[in-house]
């Protein structure tokens, strides 16, 4: 369970609702909350960003989720490129789960975006950055 992870019925959703005003998650940082409705479009996106101060720092990031329906998140560098995309990776199964990613990054920023994978979807998250070292 990641720390401040809170149910659907609590959640005030902290994402950015573009990359310009993504939410900024910090080093052992607590747990940024967001949630997708069934009545929201698939077209509705939450972000993140996360800075890696130099190359090669590696990054421990989380997202546990409670999910009806499809979620999909993606990683990207501060050009856009999706450097990790979960529907190619892993298959988000519906209920309680929790998901981990570590990798080393180059310096720079990076962004997590959260999106619904189905028209259908309805879940809340929470996403955190766990380690910088």
């Amino acid at each position: 369970m990641i720390e401040g992870y809170q149910r659907a019925v609590d959640v005030d959703s902290q994402a950015g609702s573009s990359k310009l005003k993504a939410k900024s998650l910090k080093n052992q940082g607590k747990a940024a909350d967001g949630f997708f409705t069934i009545s929201d479009k698939t077209s509705k996106v939450d972000w993140y960003k996360f800075t890696v101060a130099y190359s090669g720092q590696y990054i421990d990031f989380s997202i546990a989720y409670m999910l009806d329906g499809n979620l999909e998140f993606e990683i990207l560098n501060s050009k856009g490129k999706v450097l990790y995309d979960s529907s190619k990776e892993i298959e988000c199964l519906e209920g309680y789960y929790y998901h981990w990613a570590g990798s080393e990054y180059p310096k720079g920023t990076y962004y997590i975006k959260v999106k619904k994978g189905s028209k259908s979807s309805s879940f809340d998250y929470a996403v955190v950055l766990k380690k910088i070292v």
